[in-house]
């Protein structure tokens, strides 16, 4: 089915039928095709089912279409299994790196370049573009962040305590990735490892979260990694 012609859901089920997909009850795949989307369903998850050497998309006999929606079901729980540890994760991880690194630098110095490992130019480059993004999601927040507000207007700054509550996983693996090495060595420490695999894991996690949060198919995922 093209994604750029609308097609009614009656039309949905009539392009599945003649693509030998078995519909055993019409009034309840409208309702999960009108709620979930036939593109997220059917062109995620039909592979599995779909004949091997056949010119034409059809499926294999007998296949019904709530097997194809039970994968689909299965695949969205496990996305979600995968987001509640992530999330576990990315809060140990902020909280490791705020709480290191403000002993350090003191709870405000962590958009001084000096504070992170600048020798490099392409580095300083890399830690510019981070302290601007650390700047926009302060600007974003102002007003709409009652801590953020709070301390702002009360101390004149936001301690990174606070603020890696705000900032994206993305932009807190980076800051761990453009810290000092020995700063890196601390925090991975915390979390038994070496330096380097922590670094590793944090970008093997993003990429989960990433799936996770943006509904992508999950079981047939491989990292290139």
């Amino acid at each position: 089915m093209s994604n750029k012609e609308f097609k009614t859901l009656e039309e949905q089920i009539e392009i599945l039928k003649n693509r030998n997909l078995v519909i055993s009850d019409i009034t309840q795949v409208k309702e999960l095709l009108k709620k979930e989307n036939y593109y997220k369903i059917i062109n995620g998850y039909k592979d599995l089912f779909l004949q091997k050497n056949s010119d034409t998309e059809i499926y294999i006999e007998n296949t019904n279409f709530m097997e194809v929606y039970s994968l689909y079901s299965f695949d969205r729980k496990l996305r979600n299994l995968f987001f509640g540890k992530i999330l576990i994760i990315e809060n140990n991880l902020k909280s490791a790196i705020a709480y290191d690194f403000s002993k350090l630098y003191g709870q405000e110095n962590y958009l001084k370049l000096s504070n992170f490992e600048n020798e490099a130019t392409n580095k300083k480059r890399d830690i510019i573009k981070l302290i601007a993004i650390i700047q926009g999601n302060i600007a974003n927040q102002v007003k709409k962040n009652d801590s953020i507000t709070h301390y702002l207007d009360k101390y004149g700054f936001i301690p990174l305590w606070v603020l890696v509550n705000v900032l994206t996983f993305g932009t807190i693996s980076k800051f761990y990735s453009l810290m000092k090495q020995s700063d890196r060595v601390k925090i991975s420490k915390i979390f038994k490892c070496k330096e380097n695999e922590l670094l590793s894991f944090i970008e093997f996690i993003t990429l989960f979260r990433n799936i996770s949060a943006h509904e992508e198919r999950m079981y047939t995922f491989k990292s290139k990694k």
